[in-house]
């Protein structure tokens, strides 16, 4: 395993390099590691996603710190991929980013992101509308100030260059015209967490229909994916070296 702070170098060599990638949409160690062996650069898990994962719940903001940073925790101490996160609205105020920093910094993120939309939803149906330059301007700062870690500053400093996109059209998914406009991380969505829901349902629903569980032998991971998954040959030496 690589230190929290190669890993949040080698983010920042994206940032200041000149090749735009497309990060995995990761949710747990076993999804995390799988991006890691097609040769990903680095990893995101977003809010939604976490959401889903943790409570199984939609992005309306019911997730708390704490779940989010034990999430994060379970993903950084279970691969090397740098991990950067969409922090949502830094849940709360700007002290409340304050803290969001320090635990997420703590949970091994290479990067955090806050957002400037009013969250959570308002009361009776208001718009969501986004918080105003005055208030945003105190998160950011009151991130800065937060940070323990130079190597995470890098998207707290965003403002110089242009660092990423998300939810770009099919027009813009030329990578290389991208970099040449300055953008280094441009974001896919997150469908290995969708596709991995229908997988479980479309098993389940074989099984309670009555299928046997021989017939599911082509849908279910090999004993090579498993190895990348699982890391079994490591727990095999550690038991080995430590329980004998």
């Amino acid at each position: 395993m690589t230190l929290l702070s190669e890993r949040r170098q080698q983010y920042r060599r994206l940032l200041e390099g000149r090749a735009c990638v497309h990060p995995a949409s990761v949710f747990d160690a076993m999804s995390a590691r799988m991006a890691a062996s097609l040769g990903f650069e680095v990893g995101m898990f977003a809010g939604s996603i976490a959401s889903g994962t943790v409570l199984g719940a939609p992005d309306i903001i019911v997730l708390t710190l704490t779940e989010f940073a034990e999430q994060i925790r379970r993903i950084t101490r279970g691969s090397d991929l740098p991990l950067m996160v969409d922090a949502d609205h830094g849940y709360g105020n700007a002290l409340n980013v304050m803290r969001t920093v320090e635990e997420l910094e703590t949970s091994g993120v290479a990067a955090l992101m806050v957002e400037d939309t009013v969250l959570p939803q308002p009361f009776a149906g208001q718009d969501e509308g986004l918080v105003s330059v005055d208030e945003m301007l105190g998160k950011l700062r009151a991130a800065v100030a937060a940070s323990k870690r130079e190597e995470v500053e890098a998207m707290h400093r965003a403002t110089r260059l242009p660092l990423m996109l998300g939810g770009a059209p099919p027009a813009l998914a030329d990578k290389s015209f991208l970099a040449s406009q300055g953008v280094r991380i441009a974001l896919q969505g997150h469908h290995p967490f969708y596709a991995a829901a229908k997988a479980v349902y479309d098993t389940l629903k074989y099984l309670r229909e009555g299928g046997a569980p021989a017939g599911l032998k082509d849908r279910v991971a090999s004993e090579e994916l498993l190895a990348i998954a699982m890391r079994p040959n490591d727990y095999k030496r550690w038991q080995g070296d430590y329980l004998r």
